[in-house]
């Protein structure tokens, strides 16, 4: 028996599972896809490069391609063929050939999330909002049933086009119209060239934990099973690490759509609980990007299709409930981020802007709204999954860097310090830190900086593994002068970078957010002294820039990087930061809350350092994060 797996991609995860599942069979996993240099592609025994999904003659390719491998079953691996391969499958059974593929009209359920959204609602099963129609979201909004923050997306979920958070009516507009023109320039315009105004959808944001769920139907569209998933770790959009559970909800919940959708093969559904209630987000009739967890813990589906369309009897697989596991398929015994790079705060200065208030005490000290200053760069290194720390700061000062943080223990960390004798620039962290850094990658981060946005824990851990080269964050500011500045070319990439300049190319400030691989240390000791006489950063990004090792990521408007160095935007971040936490019930920058989240701490450690806090909202805080 041969297999073959169309849109194969990246997706060598899931020629893998159909290799093993066809080892007693002695078949082939024949691969298909628009690109040849892909790992999916590399990893089959035997591959094609066809068109595009929508030239007029993929499925006569497709169809020959399988007649002539003598293909017994066909599985797509990305939702834009379903459509076509749905449409086609009678062509394909006339040739002897299974396409495990549902009906059109449960595809067009499936690809198009409006009508997944109108679907779900028919069922009486909780959705968000949404909303593909502009004027409409206006009207909610103005009648106050629809609040900010709303998620900009394209009705179609491929294409690979973001989601992304609207805060404000002028944020709306601005992703309502981006979502708009790319829709235009992809693919996906083919599918909304009858209606472009309807191809955006605007979607009501729900905060809570999330889940995964496959549902998996025979041939004939009958229930079989089904797997349910908390996710422990994202990376834009996709599962990096999932555990199975068992939730009597989310099983009924199963059922439900599996007996109503009546889908062929496994249906990957996304679902969210806000604490009170569960949500379902997403319906995609493939196996999903989460099925390896599924897989890990004994849901062999490969191996139950060969079985159906053999006509042979299958057995219901147990399922390993509490199996935790990585999308490299490596058990989660370990931190989910395993990157090689270490943290560096530098803490240092005088902050004579901020005088009296720092003239006995250091600035990163300060507190801003609920917790010291340190807490929220350290909070980003913690997020970006670095759990060895270096802080730099001032032989007046280190003393209370060191009583406030210690060793880092109580958060499954390990923090150092090094005293930096005068302030000669920020490059000179690597130098100071040369040791410390060893082989490793380094990650900077300036001590008074702030950054809070949706979905920048994924960003940073992508940053932290980086293999080589440099990656810095720019950030569009109304005042570039008092920053370094970065110009980009029509195809947003860096072309150069300017420290402080009086003439700015650009509106785009470099953050004080710095990843880079471990030549950062000999490029730091080449370093001259600007005519400042300090050894500038700008200087590193320069060298990188130079061998084209240098990547900018542009944080957009759901963002936020605040200044600190002023009275006035010390109380501006404070008051950001406490009415995040008061609206939304979360704390930003809670060090506890986020080495519980990256497993570095149990329950129990929590609950200890709750006590310290007992009387206070923060103790309150910890207590209910693990209870």
């Amino acid at each position: 028996m041969n297999i073959l797996l169309s849109c194969v991609g990246r997706r060598s995860y899931m020629v893998d599972y159909f290799k093993a599942a066809l080892s007693k069979e002695h078949g082939k996993v024949i691969g298909t896809n628009s690109e040849g240099e892909t790992t999916g592609m590399n990893a089959c025994d035997v591959a094609y490069v066809v068109p595009p999904i929508t030239d007029k003659n993929y499925i006569d390719v497709l169809l020959k391609i399988a007649i002539k491998e003598e293909v017994s079953m066909v599985v797509s691996l990305f939702d834009i063929d379903l459509p076509y391969l749905s449409k086609a499958k009678e062509r394909f059974e006339e040739a002897g050939i299974t396409v495990v593929v549902s009906s059109p009209e449960v595809i067009e359920i499936a690809n198009d999330k409006y009508k997944t959204f109108e679907y779900l609602q028919s069922l009486n099963i909780k959705t968000p909002k949404t909303f593909c129609n502009y004027e409409e979201a206006k009207k909610e909004l103005a009648l106050n049933k629809l609040n900010y923050p709303l998620f900009v997306k394209p009705r179609w979920g491929m294409g690979s086009i973001g989601v992304y958070q609207a805060d404000d009516q002028d944020g709306l507009e601005f992703y309502y119209k981006h979502v708009q023109k790319q829709i235009k320039n992809s693919y996906l315009s083919k599918l909304s060239s009858t209606n472009l105004d309807e191809s955006v959808l605007i979607q009501e944001s729900i905060s809570g934990t999330e889940y995964g769920i496959d549902i998996f139907n025979n041939l004939e569209g009958e229930f079989v099973l089904s797997i349910e998933k908390e996710k422990l770790a994202m990376r834009s959009g996709e599962t990096d690490g999932a555990i199975v559970i068992q939730n009597e909800h989310l099983s009924a919940l199963s059922k439900q759509i599996s007996q109503h959708l009546k889908h062929i093969g496994n249906l990957d559904v996304d679902v969210l609980f806000n604490g009170k209630e569960f949500y379902v987000l997403e319906l995609n009739a493939r196996f999903g990007g989460g099925f390896p967890f599924s897989y890990l813990a004994g849901a062999n589906f490969p191996e139950l299709l060969i079985k159906m369309v053999n006509k042979e009897d299958f057995y219901i697989p147990k399922i390993e409930i509490g199996a935790k596991s990585l999308k490299s398929i490596v058990p989660i015994n370990k931190p989910i981020s395993k990157n090689n790079t270490k943290g560096i705060i530098l803490a240092g200065g005088t902050g004579t802007r901020l005088y009296p208030i720092t003239e006995s005490i250091s600035k990163q000290l300060i507190p801003v709204y609920d917790k010291p200053m340190i807490f929220y760069p350290l909070s980003v290194l913690m997020l970006a999954g670095i759990k060895e720390v270096l802080i730099i700061s001032t032989p007046e000062d280190i003393a209370n860097y060191e009583k406030l943080l210690k060793d880092g223990s109580q958060w499954g960390m390990s923090i150092e310090y090094k005293v930096q004798p005068s302030p000669d620039g920020l490059a000179q962290a690597f130098i100071l830190g040369e040791t410390f850094i060893g082989k490793s990658n380094v990650c900077l981060i300036l001590g008074d900086n702030i950054f809070y946005g949706p979905g920048f824990t994924p960003i940073l851990k992508s940053a932290a593994n980086l293999d080589e080269g440099a990656v810095v964050f720019g950030y569009k500011v109304k005042d570039p002068e008092r920053f370094g500045v970065v110009e980009f070319d029509e195809r947003e990439n860096a072309i150069s970078i300017e420290e402080k300049p009086l003439k700015p190319k650009s509106n785009f400030a470099i953050t004080g957010l710095y990843f880079y691989d471990n030549d950062v240390i000999e490029i730091a000791k080449s370093v001259k002294p600007s005519l400042r006489g300090e050894l500038e950063i700008t200087a590193i990004n320069e060298a990188y820039l130079k061998q084209n090792k240098l990547k900018v990521k542009l944080l957009g408007r759901g963002y936020a990087w605040l200044d600190t160095g002023t009275h006035k935007s010390l109380l501006s971040a404070g008051r950001f930061v406490q009415t995040i936490e008061e609206r939304q019930g979360y704390k930003i920058a809670c060090l506890e809350e986020i080495a519980y989240n990256n497993q570095w701490i149990g329950k129990e450690e929590v609950l200890e350092i709750a006590k310290k806090f007992s009387k206070n909202e923060y103790g309150k805080y910890l207590s209910e994060l693990v209870e």
